[in-house]
């Protein structure tokens, strides 16, 4: 596609949108839609492009050139494709929640299934270098790096939690699926001294044991929510910038780029 040399705005920037449905047609639940284009910051006819992301709505389609306030674009180092720059957002919103439950190298992370970053979460903490395993009640996929654990019909959700956390002296869980059988199951199977962040779109009514399960275990209980709102309005811009190159650094390697669009496939069925 051949554009048109335009003149300079100090106030906005020209992008050339190169992807937006495939990007966030899975984010709109979330919070936050966004999409990623070439980013022009200078009058040179090549020259001066680099890759971007900035917050869009339905009408915004890819092959569009929009001239986007320069505060609302987030210019991405090392990303060259769309693709990858697609993913930044969500891998940023998942790095942001271990920070939050200072997950440490080595340690256990526990992640409930039934939300959209469910197992990109779980990639996450594993490249964050901690032992991650995704507790799901559907069919297992593999996940590299990850243990995926089934809450089979016949066994008790208890039972099973407390295999995953046998002979753990701490743990960060991350509660996405908001189910009260499996919170409960959780709480009651987590070591003492554990953090967990309870961050489900629609938890159910759930009545705790708070005393014997949370104060008696020293457990430290967070709330929050998990999507790209988190990392585009939720934070100051420094602390979004930091969150973005972390996350384009991890997506330098083609093989994380797929990696994380496989774990966040099945939200586009």
């Amino acid at each position: 596609m051949v554009t048109q040399r335009l003149p300079v705005n100090t106030e906005s920037d020209r992008v050339l949108v190169e992807g937006t449905r495939d990007g966030h047609a899975w984010l709109r639940a979330w919070g936050a839609q966004y999409a990623a284009g070439r980013v022009r910051r200078d009058t040179g006819e090549h020259g001066g492009e680099r890759m971007g992301l900035f917050e869009a709505d339905e009408r915004t389609a890819a092959g569009a050139a929009l001239d986007v306030p320069r505060a609302s674009v987030h210019v991405l180092e090392g990303i060259v494709d769309a693709t990858a720059a697609l993913m930044v957002p969500p891998l940023a919103a998942t790095l942001r929640i271990w920070d939050d439950l200072r997950l440490e190298i080595g340690e256990l992370a526990v992640v409930t299934d039934g939300h959209p970053l469910s197992a990109l979460a779980a990639l996450a903490a594993s490249w964050h270098g901690a032992r991650a395993v995704l507790v799901t009640g559907g069919k297992p996929a593999p996940i590299n790096g990850v243990s995926v654990v089934r809450l089979h019909d016949q066994v008790e959700p208890l039972a099973c939690l407390a295999s995953v956390f046998q002979d753990c002296v701490a743990a960060a869980v991350l509660e996405l699926g908001g189910a009260a059988e499996i919170v409960d199951a959780v709480l009651e199977s987590v070591p003492a001294s554990s953090r967990l962040l309870f961050a489900s779109d629609a938890p159910e009514k759930l009545t705790v044991d708070f005393y014997r399960n949370v104060h008696r275990k020293g457990l430290d209980l967070q709330s929050g929510t998990a999507g790209p709102r988190s990392v585009f309005s939720d934070v100051d811009a420094s602390r979004r910038q930091e969150l973005f190159l972390r996350a384009c650094r991890l997506l330098a390697d083609p093989g994380r780029v797929e990696a994380c669009r496989a774990a966040l496939e099945p939200t586009d069925r």
